[in-house]
């Protein structure tokens, strides 16, 4: 058990309980001024982090001459590995500040167990962490490695995030990435991946069981507005649908782990995620359970709004189509479809293309053909998908009417270094078919062309 190092500077501390601050010492434990907030029920909840996948979060507004800890802490798990037990394993922590970049918020780091606050045997209040990033803006970092006080070692690490800005009081909005070298196998490496608003037809063997070695993955991206699970038997199929996020769903005894459950003694029921229970950004592991003998051919259909596809250097400066109508669902999750994609003109296209613009980058060209005389429109938003509210497509630039074709240019200060998000909108009641081509100058200077020829010599 690690035991909180002692800490005394009475003069620190006397200047910084002045300004009502908490006193940071770099050891495994924090002490504070004022009055210690001790809270059994302080974290209430505990997200499981990807590698490499960033998490977005809110830590609260700072209480009293204390700060904030965020009701939500997370866990990365560290595997073991060959390069882990040579010492050549590291592991990196980023915080970011999406609020404003110069407000303060800290980043804890702990081993085993959630960051906690308690009170020592001389009534000081500290903060017990194993690893502190505590500077005085919003961006953090921590480095872990076999060189750190404590080295990376196969554990559970848990992170939280500390409110510590009284200057400009209120909640902070940040986005915390964890990134292991080597990075760790992927959870369910055999795991398929739904493609967005198709059906998944498969076969599950006699019950009752949970298919727990065969579970289907669907990627929710940032900006998506809901997630709809669509679980169809046929006849008297009786198919239970276990979906958990972050990570497999699992079975501990005669339970099974998952964030949520859909019953279905039906045919065909759904699961419906949105609000509070959609995390963007977040991968969600569905399992089907057989609750007859006998096997059970059944469809899994994940209806989700919007889908993004990335664009690659293939498929710059190549022409690919596209259309704004909407799969054939259910009643209930098409009717949820054309509430995330009707526009007050038309409909917004459940695909979106994303793109990263890479500092130093030139030109942005984006052409848009409208098929048959089809009546498109260009948007393109900076950072989210574009999204729809009330009808109001919400977007950072928008190209007028495309139908015989448009040509869109973002050069100079309008072209910015970031992730561009383009969705397309047709105009009027009935789907439209278009194509796009987008072209990207890097400003990179480009590999000569080389001409290469066949020479048959003598010997």
């Amino acid at each position: 058990m690690r035991r909180p190092l002692p800490v005394s500077c009475a003069t620190i501390a006397s200047i910084l309980a002045i300004f009502g601050l908490m006193a940071f010492f770099p050891s495994q434990s924090v002490q504070a001024q004022g009055t210690c907030p001790i809270d059994e029920s302080r974290v209430q909840n505990i997200v499981p982090l990807v590698n490499a996948v960033p998490q977005e979060g809110t830590v609260r507004s700072t209480v009293g001459d204390f700060g904030s800890l965020d009701l939500t802490q997370y866990t990365f798990e560290v595997p073991d590995s060959p390069e882990l037990a040579a010492g050549k394993a590291h592991l990196v922590i980023d915080l970011r500040n999406k609020t404003d970049r110069s407000f303060d918020i800290d980043l804890l780091v702990r081993i085993g167990e959630p960051v906690d606050v308690f009170v020592d045997s001389s009534g000081d209040c500290r903060v017990h962490a194993d690893y502190l990033s505590r500077g005085s803006g919003g961006n953090e970092e921590i480095v872990i490695d076999s060189s750190s006080d404590t080295p990376l070692q196969v554990t559970t690490y848990y992170i939280a995030v500390l409110n510590f800005e009284f200057d400009h009081p209120g909640p902070q909005d940040y986005e915390l990435v964890a990134n292991l070298t080597p990075p760790p196998p992927p959870p369910c490496p055999d795991c398929p991946v739904l493609e967005p608003n198709h059906a998944q037809a498969a076969e599950i063997a006699g019950g009752p069981l949970v298919d727990i070695n065969k579970q289907y993955l669907v990627n929710v991206p940032t900006g998506a507005g809901f997630l709809g699970l669509l679980l169809q038997g046929g006849g008297n199929a009786e198919l239970n649908l276990y979906v958990r996020v972050g990570q497999p769903v699992a079975t501990n005894g005669d339970q099974i782990v998952s964030d949520f459950t859909l019953i279905a003694p039906g045919s065909a029921e759904s699961l419906v995620l949105a609000g509070n229970q959609l995390k963007p950004g977040r991968t969600y592991f569905l399992a089907v359970e057989n609750r007859q003998t006998q096997s059970q051919k059944f469809t899994l259909t994940a209806a989700l709004a919007p889908t993004v596809r990335s664009l690659t250097e293939v498929d710059l400066g190549a022409a690919f189509s596209g259309e704004t109508g909407l799969p054939t669902l259910n009643a209930d999750l098409t009717h949820l479809l054309d509430q995330q994609t009707r526009t007050r003109d038309g409909r917004l296209g459940l695909t979106q293309y994303r793109l990263v613009v890479p500092q130093g980058a030139k030109a942005l060209q984006v052409q848009l053909v409208g098929a048959n005389g089809a009546k498109v429109r260009l948007h393109l938003a900076l950072g989210a998908p574009v999204s729809v509210a009330q009808g109001q497509v919400h977007s950072d630039i928008v190209m007028g009417e495309a139908t015989i074709g448009q040509t869109l240019t973002l050069t100079g200060k309008i072209l910015q270094p970031a992730v561009y998000y383009l969705a397309i909108e047709s105009l009027g009641s009935e789907p439209a078919r278009y194509s796009l081509q987008v072209t990207l100058d890097t400003g990179q200077p480009q590999p000569p062309t080389v001409s290469t020829a066949l020479v048959h010599g003598r010997k």
